[in-house]
C-alpha cells in the first residue's frame, strides 16, 4: 500500500508542516489509518537521568511517558520519568521477582478516569494508560511482606519540581497536576 504523506493546497496545511514536519504528518495519517495512535520511534527517547539507587534492595519499576513511551527500567530510588522536558508520566510497571514473598497493592488515580484499584500486581501490570494520552496523577501502593521496612516514594510535577517523600502515596488528588517522573524505594 502506498499512502501519499501530505497534500499542500492551503496555507493551513503549509503552517502544520512547519510545526511537525513530515514525521508528524505520517504519524498522523498512520494514527488515522490504524485507528490508534502510533508509538513514536525509538530514536526519540531521552537520555533518562536515573541518578544514585538509595539502596540495593532490589525494587525496579519502569516509566511509560508521553512522545517517548516506555523508558529504561530503574531501581531502588532511581528516577524513572523526565524531569525539565514538559512529558507526562502515562504509567509504569512496578517488578518485585527480586523481592522474596513481597506483595504490592496498587491504586492509581488517572486524568478523566479517577481511581483504578489494580488489586495485586505482577512485573508486566500496566499501572496507568498507553497510548491514550491521560496523565497519571497519584499513585497509593500497599505492601505486605516487607517486615518492619516501608515503600516510599517521591513524585516530581509539572510546574513544581519534586515533592515531599511520602510512605505508600502520593499526587495530585483532584489538583489536575501531571507526574512527571517518580522514585520509589524501600527503606
Amino acid at each position: 500500500m502506498i499512502i501519499e504523506t501530505m497534500f499542500c493546497d492551503n496555507t493551513h496545511d503549509t503552517e502544520l508542516y512547519k510545526k511537525i514536519g513530515a514525521n508528524g504528518i505520517a504519524e498522523m495519517i498512520a494514527s488515522g489509518i490504524a485507528g490508534r495512535a502510533v508509538p513514536k520511534k525509538a530514536e526519540n527517547k531521552p537520555a533518562q537521568i536515573a541518578g544514585t539507587a538509595k539502596n540495593n534492595v532490589g525494587l525496579y519499576y519502569q516509566a511509560h511517558v508521553e512522545d517517548y513511551g516506555w523508558l529504561d527500567a530503574v531501581h531502588d530510588g532511581q528516577v524513572a520519568g523526565t524531569t525539565g522536558k514538559n512529558k507526562r508520566l502515562e504509567a509504569i510497571r512496578i517488578d518485585t521477582r527480586k523481592l522474596k514473598n513481597v506483595k504490592l497493592k496498587v491504586i492509581a488515580h488517572i486524568q478523566d478516569i479517577g481511581d483504578v484499584d489494580y488489586g495485586y500486581i505482577d512485573h508486566n501490570t500496566i499501572i496507568g494508560t498507553v497510548g491514550k494520552g491521560k496523565r497519571l496523577e497519584a499513585i497509593h501502593i500497599i505492601s505486605e511482606g516487607l517486615d518492619k521496612k516501608k515503600i516510599y516514594i517521591q513524585a516530581h510535577y509539572a510546574n513544581d519540581g519534586w515533592g515531599k517523600t511520602v510512605q505508600g502515596n502520593a499526587g495530585s488528588y483532584g489538583l489536575v497536576k501531571a507526574m512527571q517522573a517518580i522514585k520509589i524505594w524501600i527503606k
